[in-house]
């Protein structure tokens, strides 16, 4: 196991995980109007990515292993590509926003982790949830998952 954090002033995120039995340490759920880089810079959640990339392997020791939907090749099945990623993956990160909420994808990809890691022991192991959110912006009551 190993305590993981990442952010660089735009948020942080303490994860607890066992990784060794899975393809990918994370998998990042985000909406990608959040990580518009209309302005020329780097969008937020392709920074998030980065730094969590940076802790993530210095705690582990290794090249961690995120994986986002920006590594889909064009003609690829995208959703048998996202749907074998969470199944193999050990935490599911979720940015959350406004935005995210609104998404569709949303409950494909909770129940495709949630499914998944019921067949591994399930969504808590050893009192530790597999699931985190990232807060990037408020949510009105009631309209979290």
């Amino acid at each position: 196991m190993a305590m993981i954090a990442g952010g660089s002033g735009r948020a942080s995120v303490w994860l607890r995980i066992e990784v060794q039995h899975y393809k990918y340490d994370a998998f990042i759920s985000y909406a990608h109007l959040d990580n518009d880089a209309s302005s020329g810079g780097v969008g937020w959640v392709t920074a998030f990515h980065r730094d969590l990339d940076m802790g993530v392997s210095k705690l582990l020791g290794r090249a961690a292993k995120i994986w986002r939907d920006d590594q889909l090749t064009l003609g690829e099945n995208f959703e048998a590509a996202i749907v074998a990623a969470l199944e193999h993956s050990a935490v599911l990160v979720i940015v959350m926003s406004p935005t995210f909420v609104e998404r569709h994808w949303f409950q494909k990809e909770f129940s495709s982790f949630s499914n998944a890691a019921e067949l591994r022991g399930g969504i808590v192991l050893n009192d530790r949830s597999r699931m985190f959110n990232v807060m990037i912006s408020a949510i009105a009551s009631g309209r979290a998952p």
